[in-house]
């Protein structure tokens, strides 16, 4: 639809890009912008108030040339999105190697923001044996996304259809104040298939997933981290699983190979089965849970730690060393007492989101100021809660509001 290519030589990147009020529609993707070079594409990148719709690829999509780890640079710089909407991107049926069908794609980008965007019903049609998603990012330092929303994004072949993610070679980026519901694939990941030391230092917090992985793929829960991912904090967010998939999909999904990812202050609820699962049985160098609450509304629960299953929250604390904060027992596995609805949502649009009327505790909910001191362990905890509310440093809530 619309594309903007630089092809002159490395660090040399063309500035003040603005696009705004733009349909585009049939396409094979509906913007793209970004450069052939190192450090050669844009910067000073507004898009807003846009509609990306029917296209076959992408809603949106900004890249760069290959990614070197050992001497990262960025295509583009100072990349801004707000008030975007990619919707029925339905993906290439013909394209089994490249991934297709996603709404917002940030690549190469250094310092970039994502807000008040919407992606909906994209990927369908995909094929390819990665992708699509959302609203992304991968190759990319220091980009936020942030209340935005991301719902029923699908996969034609159980690979992603997911809702948000923090893609390979991602660092020091943020997912927060999102919501994410009815999607094939994850709400949140953050991931890496390269052992590169690329993938580090993100967060996820403050966000809302809602029944996701509604294609049944127990390679994900509603956030997951997987993959070559070190140093991921995983912080102040409320996950409602339901079954109708089988197996009942994870809250919460961890790989083998994470490594220092702290997760702390989180609802994870569902109506039954595992609430936590991973991979392997990791230690607590490799994950660390702290402080989080664990709920199932309908039957018993589990958490998958390596080959077995445990059935409370004290058998698994014993031989996992986790949920446990200086030589104190932490966590708690009470219903959270959540103003409904907490699933079938129907928020549409971005601007939506942050007013929905789930999730907030009710009156005497144990999980009211419950949740752990953040600063005190390390982590930056903001300053409001998903809904806006302000937040307590010493006494937060548990959860995302």
């Amino acid at each position: 639809g619309l594309s903007l290519y630089n092809d002159l030589r490395a660090g040399n990147r063309l500035d003040h890009v603005m696009i705004n009020n733009i349909r585009a529609e049939g396409f094979a993707t509906g913007i793209a912008f970004g450069g052939k070079n190192n450090g050669s594409g844009f910067s000073h990148v507004r898009v807003t108030n846009c509609v990306l719709e029917g296209n076959i690829n992408s809603g949106l999509m900004s890249y760069g040339p290959v990614f070197n780890p050992g001497s990262p640079t960025y295509a583009n710089q100072d990349v801004d999105l707000s008030h975007v909407v990619a919707a029925q991107n339905h993906g290439d049926p013909h394209n089994t190697v490249r991934n297709t069908g996603n709404g917002i794609v940030l690549g190469s980008v250094r310092d970039g923001t994502v807000a008040w965007s919407t992606a909906d019903n994209n990927g369908g049609e995909s094929t390819a044996v990665r992708g699509p998603a959302g609203i992304w990012t991968y190759d990319s330092n220091d980009v936020v996304i942030e209340h935005s929303l991301s719902f029923e994004n699908r996969t034609g072949n159980r690979v992603d259809g997911n809702g948000f993610g923090l893609d390979q070679n991602t660092s020091d980026s943020v997912l927060q104040y999102n919501l994410s519901y009815d999607n094939d694939g994850t709400g949140f990941l953050v991931y890496s298939g390269l052992n590169n030391m690329a993938q580090k230092d993100n967060i996820i917090r403050y966000n809302i997933s809602s029944r996701d992985v509604r294609d049944g793929n127990v390679v994900y829960g509603g956030i997951s981290a997987v993959g070559a991912v070190a140093n991921a904090d995983v912080y102040q967010n409320t996950v409602v699983m339901a079954s109708g998939a089988a197996p009942s999909p994870p809250a919460l999904r961890l790989g083998a190979k994470v490594r220092g990812i702290l997760v702390r202050n989180n609802i994870f609820t569902t109506d039954y089965g595992p609430i936590v699962a991973a991979t392997y049985a990791l230690r607590p160098a490799m994950a660390k849970l702290q402080g989080n609450d664990y709920f199932s509304a309908i039957g018993p629960w589990s958490i998958a730690w390596g080959p077995i299953s445990y059935d409370s929250l004290p058998a698994w604390r014993t031989i996992s060393s986790e949920e446990i904060v200086a030589g104190r027992a932490s966590g708690l596995s009470v219903d959270p007492r959540m103003v409904g609805p907490v699933l079938n949502l129907r928020e549409k649009r971005a601007s939506q989101a942050g007013g929905t009327n789930g999730f907030v505790l009710r009156p005497g909910s144990p999980l009211l100021g419950a949740g752990l001191d953040l600063a005190s362990l390390g982590n930056s905890p903001g300053s409001v809660d998903y809904a806006g509310k302000a937040e307590s440093v010493q006494h937060p809530d548990v959860g995302a509001q």
